[in-house]
């Protein structure tokens, strides 16, 4: 291959070779989860439903637009230590930051609700994207007749089609939605 051959005569010219650690972003982000289960070097608190949850803005940021948003911006919450969250249970706070500090979750008919509605709101599209598989993985199962594992209201909240409305795909595909989509430089034109 021509590229193969011209990058190793570059390598010989310079010296240069760009290598490549395949474990240093896990270990700066679980030493990062670490700092936060410690309350180390933490830079904002989260409160919802009275509950407090040390983090770092800058994992937040990197990880939601929401709070990219909210600590980039000129808003009240950039400089300050405590933001309380309205709209979003301590339960679904609680395992949207274990997501946003380790990419994994572990969901189940009991929790599923309070994750949606907190990865909705903080805009963390990735634990959507989890979510939607793990209800579309409920509906799938319950049409085969084993509606006796998935008990309580995640059934008939993933049945009624709310599942297909956090389906992964570069933007929403949810009916309601579509509606609401313009190009970002036609915004102010609504």
């Amino acid at each position: 291959m021509p590229s193969e051959r011209c990058l190793s005569i570059q390598e010989m010219l310079t010296g240069q070779r760009l290598c490549h650690s395949e474990s240093h972003n896990d270990s700066v982000l679980a030493a990062l989860n670490q700092q936060r289960s410690d309350g180390i070097l933490c830079d904002v608190t989260l409160i919802a439903e009275e509950q407090k949850f040390h983090a770092h803005k800058a994992v937040l940021a990197a990880c939601s637009d929401y709070f990219r948003a909210m600590f980039s911006l000129c808003m009240v919450e950039s400089g300050a230590d405590e933001v309380s969250l309205h709209g979003v249970t301590s339960l679904g706070l609680k395992q949207a930051l274990e997501f946003a500090y380790t990419g994994q979750i572990l969901l189940e008919p009991g929790v599923i609700q309070d994750v949606l509605a907190a990865g909705s709101h903080l805009q963390l599209l990735e634990l959507l994207n989890l979510c939607s598989h793990y209800l579309i993985q409920v509906v799938d199962v319950s049409r085969e007749g084993k509606e006796e594992v998935f008990y309580g209201p995640t059934l008939p909240f993933a049945s009624n089609g709310i599942a297909a409305c956090f389906l992964p795909a570069p933007y929403f595909t949810c009916p309601n939605l579509q509606t609401l989509q313009v190009p970002h430089h036609r915004i102010g034109t609504i």
